[in-house]
């Protein structure tokens, strides 16, 4: 019995014990806490703009049967994905034509059975936390960990998972990049920001051992003050330690991010992210002696390798 469905003692979350510097916890999919009770997502159906709360059921997932019924034969959209760390950080987006794509034609999208949320470079999704710029500067200035569960469909060109910026250019925030081909890239403030200014470089890594359209497992841990240059941005994929090229020794930005926390672009939204999104968890500071326990957990219920 994993961590995430019932047991002798009822409902246990992924991320049960692993609450120390939790910030923000969002899924399309699951609960992740045992102290969380309220909907994980809002929908909004295309037959008539109504919108509806869907929560978890006993077994800790959303259904997508139950979502698509109330899809009908038309389309479905996220409007919210509810922030579940406690600290009421919801992801939203109010106009239509950007809300994420979760039931099309009739059916709901899934990966391994589970529902996703979806974005394509001819259709750009993205999501954000509203005034959030100083909230999460920990990624950019003392260091944070994360996790995420997604897959891009681009293979020309990596596009963005996450990004607290507005664009590319030098400034305060983080911007992780991935691709189906050609893997995962981090850019950071005065870290390892590729191809700008003199900045450092770009920490990047190509998958091993899977497909390129497989549903992948991310982990990656954020250290900017690192006296060590090498060790400022740590990924793996699938649980393998990817590497790559930092020398940066800029000195971090202490300043707010350059905008809001947002998924699936940046805010400037000229990079859309052509993929599925499904899960991401957020921590500040190091939290990678637990990252075996919240792999073990998506994988058993993502089906990631």
């Amino acid at each position: 019995m994993t961590r995430l469905l019932l047991g002798a003692g009822g409902f246990r979350g992924a991320l049960d014990g692993l609450e120390t510097g939790l910030e923000s916890a969002w899924s399309i999919a699951r609960r992740l806490r045992t102290g969380y009770s309220g909907a994980i997502i809002r929908a909004r159906r295309s037959s008539d703009n109504a919108e509806s709360d869907f929560s978890a059921g006993s077994d800790g997932a959303v259904s997508p049967a139950e979502v698509a019924a109330w899809a009908g034969a038309g389309d479905a959209f996220l409007t919210t994905i509810y922030g579940q760390s406690g600290l009421s950080r919801n992801l939203t987006q109010s106009t239509t034509t950007l809300q994420p794509t979760i039931v099309s034609s009739g059916s709901a999208l899934t990966r391994n059975g589970r529902l996703i949320c979806r974005g394509t470079t001819a259709s750009p999704r993205r999501m954000a936390v509203a005034s959030s710029t100083a909230l999460y500067n920990f990624l950019h200035t003392t260091g944070g960990t994360l996790y995420t569960v997604c897959q891009s469909n681009d293979t020309a060109a990596r596009k963005p998972i996450l990004a607290t910026c507005s664009s590319l250019s030098a400034q305060p925030g983080v911007l992780i990049m991935s691709s189906s081909s050609e893997g995962i890239e981090i850019r950071t403030s005065r870290l390892d920001v590729a191809g700008v200014a003199t900045n450092g470089n770009s920490i990047s890594f190509t998958p091993g051992g899977t497909t390129s359209l497989d549903l992948r497992l991310m982990s990656i841990y954020l250290d900017p003050d690192n006296g060590t240059a090498a060790n400022r941005a740590i990924p793996w994929h699938n649980g393998t330690l990817g590497t790559g090229s930092n020398a940066s020794t800029g000195t971090p930005f202490v300043e707010n991010a350059g905008g809001n926390l947002t998924i699936m672009d940046y805010v400037a939204g000229s990079t859309p992210y052509d993929g599925d999104f499904g899960e991401l968890v957020i921590w500040s500071g190091d939290r990678t002696a637990d990252r075996t326990v919240w792999e073990a957990s998506a994988r058993a219920f993502w089906g990631t390798p």
